[in-house]
């Protein structure tokens, strides 16, 4: 692996570089002499202005998430960042920048999806942001002044900022290596948590490993942090979520994924008082984004895994329809992963996305692309991340073919318009494979069944339950319901 360089002169050559191809609102910049990470357009910028006006550049959603640090401290192998983008140098913002954007978020998103809202009553809806990186915890932002280090806090002020709000409410997204690593951190996050979430897509261990070298097992062993981790917050009565990725097997290396112990995996969670969600191993939206490695990628769902998908949809739902399961994402969604969830296909038709905040104060309309035309140019988004508005909760297979059709309309017009694609997508290609995906689901439309037979039990999600509101609470053991229905 080529190594980080070390002066500022090299580091902005290195990025230049590595985004030669990118569009031009991407290109490295350096303020004030320290390269920054991958800048937006100008219009993107959080300023001064913008912070005491209290109206951000671009507008906000219900949905949010936020980048104190990019940087991360491990150097997993099979990282599918980039490494200009994990171990570049950063313009990291102060605690209080986060606070008053914390504040302002809480005033303008409350108003804009509340109209009509009086003086002292609850807002229906209210915002929610995942805090993460990168590897949040090690947010540490400091400056050189005559010679000496001046650090202005740590992630605790930031969590704290956002406890602080009466609606807006902020989770914490941690591997939980560094926080076990960080005795002092882990006690004070007891007392400023409103959430954590952490990816655990392995059974942990009995006993934390050495993170040593990086090997192919470093999803495993970071597995056993994120569960020890999030087990320690949930006996301190912090609302703890594992979201676990559904990883087929290697097909060169030989690694054997974690289809056939997601089962036992959730439920060694949820005897721990932790709840969970899934997601599909994400692939296409990625190599859709500049900069992204090809060869990080062999790892994805293909056709050929869906009937053993089914298999642990239908275990997930069995137990959470018997009350044992305290799975936060709804129903629809997880029976939508062994057909739309294996293509990711299914992208943005202008729809709202999540709104996204940069080390350095940038503003962006999604966690990966950062224009709205870029966004409408990637594969895979609507279903990859869109449990969190509750948008696929109405959907069922019977409807995917009909969004295939949409998706290929969509993607056969920008071919004959022979425009610009912003993204590192091959239009004709796919097309193409959008065609093929029609085929295989009109010839197969008892995979697009639901995988547990009980159809009358569908169930909305809890991901983003919030202080206040129609979300209001952690985890409700009551989600499992009849309820109608509905139609796109």
């Amino acid at each position: 692996m080529q190594s980080v360089p070390v002066t500022s002169v090299e580091r902005i050559a290195w990025l230049e570089q590595s985004f030669v191809d990118a569009p031009l609102e991407y290109h490295p910049v350096a303020p004030k002499r320290l390269p920054n990470e991958v800048p937006f357009t100008s219009d993107q910028m959080i300023t001064g202005k913008h912070l005491c006006d209290g109206n951000l550049p671009i507008p906000v959603a219900l949905d949010s998430e936020s980048f104190p640090v990019l940087g991360c401290p491990l150097d997993c192998a099979g990282c599918s960042v980039p490494v200009h983008i994990r171990h570049a140098p950063e313009v990291v913002m102060r605690p209080e920048f986060w606070a008053r954007v914390f504040e302002i978020i809480n005033d303008t998103v409350v108003q804009a999806y509340n109209p009509g809202l009086q003086p002292g009553e609850e807002p229906r809806y209210a915002p929610y942001m995942r805090i993460l990186g990168g590897e949040p915890s090690t947010y540490k932002p400091k400056r050189y002044i005559d010679d000496r280090i001046v650090t202005y806090g740590t992630i605790i002020d930031v969590l704290r900022a956002a406890r602080n709000q009466p609606y807006f409410m902020a989770g914490l997204f941690s591997d939980g290596v560094s926080i076990l690593h960080q005795p002092d951190i882990q006690e004070q996050l007891t007392q400023v948590l409103e959430r954590i979430h952490s990816s655990v897509d392995y059974l942990p261990l009995d006993t934390l490993p050495r993170m040593g070298a990086a090997e192919y097992s470093d999803r495993q062993k970071k597995a056993a942090y994120g569960g020890h981790m999030l087990a320690y917050f949930a006996q301190h009565g912090i609302d703890a979520v594992a979201n676990i990725v559904l990883i087929p097997p290697h097909p060169e290396r030989g690694e054997p994924g974690n289809l056939d112990q997601v089962v036992d995996l959730s439920r060694w969670l949820w005897d721990r008082g932790i709840t969970t969600t899934y997601c599909p191993i994400i692939s296409r939206r990625h190599k859709a984004q500049h900069g992204r490695e090809e060869q990080a990628y062999a790892t994805e769902l293909r056709r050929t895994h869906t009937p053993l998908l089914r298999e642990v949809v239908a275990a997930l739902v069995a137990e959470q329809l018997a009350g044992r399961g305290k799975i936060r994402n709804s129903r629809a969604y997880i029976e939508g992963i062994p057909y739309a969830g294996v293509d990711q296909l299914i992208g943005w038709h202008g729809e709202d996305g999540t709104t996204s905040f940069s080390p350095n104060g940038r503003m962006g309309y999604d966690p990966m692309f950062k224009t709205q035309a870029e966004l409408a140019d990637a594969p895979g988004g609507y279903y990859g991340y869109e449990d969190h508005h509750g948008k696929w909760e109405s959907l069922r297979g019977s409807n995917y073919l009909e969004m295939l059709s949409r998706e290929h309309a969509k993607w056969e017009q920008i071919v004959r318009s022979q425009r610009q694609v912003l993204t590192r997508v091959d239009a004709p290609a796919l097309v193409a494979t959008i065609e093929d995906a029609i085929n295989f689901w009109e010839q197969n439309p008892h995979w697009l069944e639901p995988a547990h037979g009980d159809q009358g039990a569908w169930w909305g999600n809890t991901i983003k339950n919030t202080k206040v509101g129609l979300y209001k609470g952690v985890y409700r053991s009551d989600i499992v319901a009849d309820r109608p229905v509905e139609t796109i």
